[in-house]
């Protein structure tokens, strides 16, 4: 039990961060989903068993990040949510960039240097279908969250949750999994039997926010 006990801690830890930005400011909350996009791509590769599931470390990031453009489109405008993703979306992209130039560099320690060139290495198939699986995947949230009723309702916001995190894992299962593994449909349905888990333990954040939370309005 104990990678489940830190799989709570986890949710708690990272949820707690995205109120913690939305009480400041757009800004605040921006930098913050950008930061735990940025940790969902770099912490990827580390597989854990979690409830008799392989599965990996950075599902958390991922479907908190879906919550947070969930409480932007909230608390300020659906214009906004938009923006946000590709906003978050620069964040990892700037992280990519400058991780090649750390990486290009002569280290002195040679053991050091290969084992942060490992951390950071990321094949372009994969980054790309991270890339295209994130965008894809919000964008479809969003609409999602339109159709099923608007972001005043909590079951709503749920659902498309629900509905992006789908479009999330099979894109990225197929642009950048299929083929170099044994069974992609597995793979699959286990991703998504993690993100249904993480999605309940993080439903109560929505109306928990629309109750409790005063937001702070500003820009920065």
């Amino acid at each position: 039990m104990y990678n489940e006990l830190l799989f709570l801690a986890h949710i708690l830890l990272v949820s707690g961060t995205v109120l913690w930005g939305l009480l400041f400011s757009y800004g605040a909350l921006i930098s913050i989903l950008g930061l735990q996009l940025i940790f969902a791509n770099l912490f990827v590769t580390k597989q854990i068993m979690l409830f008799g599931i392989e599965t990996t470390c950075s599902e958390v990031f991922i479907v908190s990040g879906m919550y947070g453009i969930s409480l932007i489109r909230y608390y300020y405008t659906d214009a906004r949510a938009r923006r946000a993703i590709w906003e978050t979306f620069g964040f990892l992209l700037l992280f990519v960039c400058l991780t090649q130039f750390h990486c290009a560099y002569d280290g002195i320690d040679a053991d050091m240097s290969r084992m942060i060139a490992q951390l950071c290495s990321t094949g372009l198939r994969m980054l790309l279908a991270s890339f295209l699986a994130y965008v894809v995947s919000e964008r479809v949230h969003l609409i999602l969250t339109r159709l099923l009723g608007g972001a005043t309702s909590s079951v709503a916001s749920v659902g498309a949750v629900i509905g992006g995190q789908l479009v999330d894992t099979l894109v990225f299962a197929f642009a950048g999994l299929y083929g170099l593994v044994d069974d992609v449909w597995q793979i699959i349905m286990f991703t998504l039997l993690i993100k249904g888990v993480i999605i309940l333990l993080l439903a109560p954040l929505l109306a928990g926010t629309k109750r409790f939370v005063i937001v702070g309005k500003n820009e920065f």
